[in-house]
């Protein structure tokens, strides 16, 4: 998974065998490679969900360079048919007419979208190294999320007063293992993932948007610098 929008290094990945590229965050991102969300030698699979890079108002689209697995999601997204018949057992994942012409619309505005969300990010970087823990960049960023860390036992009340100041934040995100679903099934689950555990406890999303002003990435960087 290209986590916040950092490129996952596919070409070592897949050296080692089969890969399913998450790129829910990952749309617009540049691995190793580079070529804009290369993938997995498997398919990639990404999120169209409002809060990404571009929307299809919800769902998402999958991508693959073979043939035949092309063919196995077109027959899945669409109750498992081919020609009219029904050759296996699938869904019902089709996406509108309504909502591909709004992903298609949005598209074409990808590479301004990323620009300014790359644009925020380098500000961030300029007025808040050495004040806060930064995200790493590295080239080909899509910055989904700008996440920093603060000490787990100072969070909550950074995130307090962050709103004091009219700046929202979030945590992206709670492990699987720490969720009570999971928890109760698992209990020793977090045990084996300390550093996990550890980190999520830390973490603190600030707003990157590419429909933010200057004066918006102006005003969180004021807080976070008044806060730290």
């Amino acid at each position: 998974m290209d986590y916040a929008g950092h490129p996952c290094d596919y070409v070592s990945l897949t050296a080692r065998g089969l890969v399913l590229q998450d790129g829910a965050h990952g749309l617009g991102s540049v691995a190793g490679t580079g070529t804009t969300s290369a993938h997995g030698n498997v398919g990639s699979a990404f999120s169209l969900h409002p809060a990404k890079l571009i929307t299809a108002g919800e769902g998402g689209v999958v991508t693959t360079d073979d043939s035949i697995k092309d063919v196995i999601v077109r027959q899945l997204r669409d109750h498992g048919r081919s020609d009219g018949l029904c050759v296996a057992a699938g869904f019902n994942y089709r996406m509108s007419e309504l909502h591909a012409a709004l992903a298609l619309s949005q598209l074409r505005k990808m590479s301004r979208f990323l620009a300014r969300r790359r644009e925020i990010a380098a500000k961030y970087v300029s007025e808040l190294a050495g004040r806060v823990e930064l995200p790493a960049h590295a080239d080909g960023h899509a910055w989904h999320l700008y996440v920093i860390r603060v000490e787990a036992k100072d969070r909550d009340s950074f995130r307090e007063r962050l709103a004091d100041r009219g700046v929202g934040s979030q945590v992206h995100y709670r492990p699987v293992c720490c969720q009570p679903r999971y928890r109760a099934q698992f209990p020793k689950s977090c045990d084996r993932t300390p550093i996990v555990h550890r980190e999520w406890q830390r973490i603190v999303s600030i707003p990157l948007s590419h429909a933010m002003t200057d004066a918006e990435v102006d005003q969180v960087i004021r807080a976070v610098r008044e806060v730290i």
